[in-house]
């Protein structure tokens, strides 16, 4: 009976470090684009997606106490 149990044990782990193997190669050869519609904040410089952002006078920023501030940056 320990026999079976130790290879059923053995045959768990191969399966599992073969499907975490496969899927970081997976993972590996997808290319990670940045979407190209990003916006800096003028006051803190944080980039953000353009349709989050919140624009003021032609200037994006990433919240609106940063939109109200319009200080220089740090």
């Amino acid at each position: 009976m320990f026999p079976r149990l130790l290879i059923a044990l053995i045959v768990v782990i191969a399966v599992f470090a073969v499907m975490r193997s496969a899927r970081a190669r997976l993972g590996a050869r997808r290319p990670r684009v940045l979407d190209a519609k990003t916006v800096q904040c003028e006051r803190c410089e944080v980039y953000l997606p353009r349709n989050e952002a919140v624009v003021r006078d032609g200037q994006h920023y990433c919240c609106e106490a940063h939109a109200q501030e319009r200080d220089p940056k740090p």
